[in-house]
């Protein structure tokens, strides 16, 4: 079983520690969140965080429903959980999720802006986030 430790820091000073541990490829590369994070007066429901506590687990790991196939993804993904967390705990949402949506929408669209995305890739990234395409970019 593979295993990688990294730290993530946010754009505005947050750290979040992960530890990555490779299930093989049906099960995917599972990401746990080794701090204790403070949401403060926020949900911190799974349905809000998607941290997943299980019992016989030292640390939460974030959900997802598909398997994540490579270590960068994980990194990746580990990335915009932390950055919507961090905006989450900080200007508030329904939940990270939201955050996340919104997040990825900004960033598809600046891809999309550069260059460094076609239209119809950006259309279906929209469509499976639920954001409607800007028809300006």
């Amino acid at each position: 079983m593979d295993f990688a430790k990294f730290d993530y820091t946010t754009p505005d000073g947050a750290l979040y520690e992960f530890l990555y541990v490779d299930g093989g490829p049906s099960f995917g590369w599972r990401i746990y969140v080794l701090n204790d994070i403070d949401y403060g007066e926020r949900d911190s429901s799974f349905e809000a965080t998607r941290l997943v506590y299980e019992e016989d687990e030292e640390y939460p790991y974030i959900f997802y429903h598909d398997p994540i196939a490579t270590l960068d993804e994980a990194r990746t993904s580990a990335s915009l959980w932390a950055d919507a967390t961090n905006i989450y705990i900080q200007d508030g949402g329904n939940s990270c999720d939201e955050v996340s949506r919104r997040l990825l929408f900004e960033e598809v669209t600046r891809r999309l802006t550069k260059g460094t995305m076609d239209r119809p890739t950006y259309e279906h990234v929209c469509q499976i986030i639920g954001y409607q395409p800007s028809e300006t970019t």
